[in-house]
């Protein structure tokens, strides 16, 4: 389910309809409030089913720590009674594994030491073929379909639910809600959330299919964590797990694909600023994101 269905099934659909508004029209201030207090819910929460009726159903968020419990133990369970080429151990491991370094650039010998990085290849490619796993690959992002211009060898791996991933990880109720600051720490959880929201966004008729952009430099790197082809063309999302942060990378990416309209996903109100800037190129100094930047709070679900 995913966090609109969870508003509308909760009984909040005034605020399921308020992200609905164009980019320009903030919530009320009690409303966006309202709307991050129960973001933060479904973090914990996630979007499975059961987990989200036993949440609402007691009233209380850790009442699905039990279903994420059930549903894990039944996945690592099933690797073992599956005989096939590919070892269960290692399934195991991966699965264990992507929890913990979400929207990390996948490196096999990170993940299994001892092995032939062939073999956890095949572990993680069964495990995405399953849809418990959730590919982001590199593109370069000279055109679309993204797909055309993407480096298959290249990719970060998220996984199939955001509640499920802190279950794994270990996460409890109270670090989402007595610390301030652990969502900015913790900002792979915001990608999290937003890779599943976007691998569905066309409701599960198409197989999941995620990008980003990576410039891997000298002394620095560049990367954007997520771009979509929005209505043909090339919109670049940022996550910020706070309401500030660097947008470097985002700038880089703009003079790179020549856009003028890009995406920044924070906990601030939804809103459109102009922006006027330039950066540092081999060509010199080059003025980017001469329309509007976008800055949006739970929009890119509207789709």
């Amino acid at each position: 389910m995913s966090f609109r269905e969870v508003l509308h099934a909760g009984g909040f659909s005034v605020l399921e309809e308020a992200i609905r508004e164009p980019a320009g029209l903030s919530p009320s201030s009690p409303a966006h409030e309202k709307l991050v207090e129960l973001f933060t819910d479904y973090l914990f929460t996630g979007g499975m089913p059961e987990a989200v009726a036993v949440s609402a159903g007691n009233r209380s968020v850790s009442d699905a720590r039990e279903v994420h419990r059930s549903i894990i133990s039944t996945y690592q369970n099933d690797f073992s009674k599956y005989h096939t080429k590919i070892s269960s151990e290692i399934i195991l491991k991966v699965f264990n594994h992507v929890p913990l370094h979400l929207g990390e650039k996948v490196k096999y010998a990170h993940i299994v030491k001892d092995k032939p990085a062939s073999i956890v290849r095949e572990a993680i490619e069964a495990l995405i073929n399953a849809r418990v796993l959730l590919p982001a690959r590199h593109s370069s992002c000279t055109g679309v379909p993204l797909r055309v211009c993407s480096n298959e060898n290249i990719f970060k791996l998220y996984f199939l639910d955001v509640g499920l991933a802190l279950y794994q990880s270990g996460t409890k109720w109270s670090d989402l809600k007595e610390s301030a600051n652990y969502l900015i720490q913790k900002g792979n959880i915001a990608e999290q959330f937003t890779a599943q929201h976007l691998a569905y966004s066309s409701g599960g008729l198409e197989p999941p299919e995620l990008y980003y952009w990576l410039r891997e430099g000298k002394s620095t790197n560049a990367e954007v964590d997520f771009v979509i082809n929005h209505c043909g063309t090339i919109m670049p999302i940022e996550i910020k797990a706070g309401a500030a942060g660097s947008l470097r990378s985002l700038f880089q990416f703009a003079a790179h694909s020549k856009i003028n309209r890009v995406v920044r996903f924070d906990l601030n109100p939804p809103s459109q600023q102009q922006i006027h800037t330039s950066i540092q190129t081999a060509e010199g100094q080059k003025e980017v994101i001469r329309n509007h930047f976008v800055k949006i709070f739970l929009k890119i679900m509207k789709a």
